[in-house]
């Protein structure tokens, strides 16, 4: 999943939610949650708690995987964006493990950044360019994918 989008790729996905059911509204919530993480943090909140219902009823074990860890990372944002950084890094600690276990670099890279700004409010400088250069190896494990635009 991509890092951001523009305000008008979010608005077009939004759009497609109206009538969206089963997996294809599960897919469409996990990436408006991410991608509202800190645009919009209210609204994100609320499509993780729509969207983690429809997204254990998928039948795809992996694709369930990597949407639950997607919105796990936007609540690990949510809460380091809040002041809980002990509850924001364990949340990003567990979807680092679950990506690096699942061969997801992409979840892995990210998982690895929000660690690091943790790391940074929580004063703690060599866990965060510990987690910096842990971002930068999952980017470069997998550039033919994270590094394409």
């Amino acid at each position: 999943m991509e890092f951001c989008i523009s305000n008008a790729r979010f608005g077009a996905h939004e759009a497609m939610l109206t009538g969206a059911s089963g997996e294809r509204r599960a897919a469409l919530l996990t990436g408006l949650a991410w991608h509202a993480r800190q645009r919009d943090p209210a609204r994100a909140r609320a499509w993780v708690r729509e969207a983690l219902p429809l997204v254990e009823s998928l039948a795809d074990a992996a694709g369930r995987a990597a949407c639950l860890r997607r919105l796990t990372l936007a609540q690990a944002e949510d809460a380091w964006l809040c002041g809980r950084l002990a509850e924001a890094d364990a949340l990003a600690a567990g979807v680092l493990a679950q990506a690096r276990e699942a061969g997801d670099d992409c979840a892995a890279a990210d998982a690895a950044w929000v660690r690091a700004w943790i790391a940074t409010d929580g004063g703690r400088p060599a866990e965060r360019d510990a987690a910096l250069a842990d971002a930068l190896g999952s980017v470069w494990q997998n550039k033919g994918v994270l590094l394409k635009s």
